[in-house]
């Protein structure tokens, strides 16, 4: 949960592990927004964690992440495409 306002001091810490032996812990700031959304959490390639508040999913092309952290290694795929396409009325 994040909260109505941002503040510059806002951050979140992440915890994760890939197998369930040893675990990483990350601070990271949480970037300004204007509305309040979702906690996304994006591990890049290069080992950082980036997180940011969205109301958008994974896949839309207006999506926060971008850039040459976004792309999927070939074969990974985590969105679903009944997500991708538009809503039918």
């Amino acid at each position: 949960m994040v909260p109505d306002r941002w503040t510059p001091d806002l951050k979140a810490e992440i915890e994760w592990t890939t197998d369930l032996e040893t675990y990483q812990k990350a601070t990271v700031s949480i970037p300004r927004y204007n509305e309040v959304g979702s906690l996304a959490v994006h591990f890049l390639r290069n080992g950082q964690v980036k997180v940011f508040v969205t109301n958008l999913i994974l896949g839309h092309p207006d999506y926060p992440l971008t850039g040459p952290e976004a792309p999927m290694r070939e074969g990974e795929n985590p969105v679903w495409e009944h997500l991708r396409r538009p809503l039918e009325s």
